[in-house]
């Protein structure tokens, strides 16, 4: 999520009348684990690796299985009670700008020689 649209809802929750309880805040096109590593693969122009899942598994437990799943929620309970909505509409958007506003990504020069 984009930190304006963070601070947007922060603002929209604690000040709507009569908002009471737990809400998810995300943007509206969230995306899966596969589809964020692709987008940052292509924002940074590499392939972006995740660690292997039997890996994570003997290495975390069971108790983090969670960190494993594609966690895609909703936001629109929280939309209709405050009529809030996120200006940056997915991951994939933000990376987009980021990566235009910091501009193209250095060359790297020959192994073992830094940048």
């Amino acid at each position: 999520m984009w930190d304006d649209d963070g601070a947007a809802a922060l603002v929209a929750g604690a000040t709507a009348p009569g908002l009471i309880g737990l809400y998810d805040v995300t943007d509206d096109e969230p995306l899966t684990r596969a589809e964020l590593a692709a987008e940052l693969g292509q924002v940074v122009g590499r392939r972006v690796r995740r660690l292997p899942t039997r890996l994570v598994r003997a290495a975390l437990g069971p108790r983090m299985e969670f960190l494993l799943r594609s966690q895609r929620v909703s936001h629109r309970t929280f939309t209709e009670a405050t009529g809030w909505a996120p200006r940056v509409r997915s991951a994939a958007e933000g990376l987009g700008a980021l990566s235009r506003a910091a501009g193209p990504a250095p060359v790297p020069g020959p192994r073992g020689t830094g940048w």
